[in-house]
């Protein structure tokens, strides 16, 4: 089951989905893209990296924490405010709970509520 999902930074590529459990993706990031200033209702996701050199950006407050993904896996729980960037383009994998559609959007340089 491979399933690819065509986006405005690159596309996702789901590669394991089994419902009401989990969902595996690869995010394939396009040179100086990003993604959506975001945070899940439910959702649970880790995060590493597979290609490239991709930021993970974390909302603590009034702080923002930037991670370089190429230094570990990262998992966001839910109600935290998060996005990634690149320069160069990328590839991360994600894995987490199955809610596919839980995607608040706080800011969106695509015009995307």
């Amino acid at each position: 089951m491979k399933k690819i999902i065509n986006k405005p930074w690159g596309h996702e590529e789901i590669w394991a989905h089994v419902p009401n459990k989990y969902v595996g993706k690869f995010l394939v990031v396009l040179p100086n893209q990003s993604l959506s200033v975001q945070y899940h209702k439910n959702k649970t996701e880790t995060m590493t990296l597979i290609s490239g050199e991709i930021f993970l950006h974390i909302k603590e407050g009034d702080q923002e924490i930037i991670h370089n993904l190429k230094h570990g896996s990262y998992t966001i729980d839910p109600g935290v405010i998060h996005w990634i960037t690149t320069i160069n383009g990328g590839t991360v994998c994600e894995v987490s709970t199955d809610h596919l559609d839980d995607v608040v959007r706080l800011k969106d340089k695509y015009g995307r509520t």
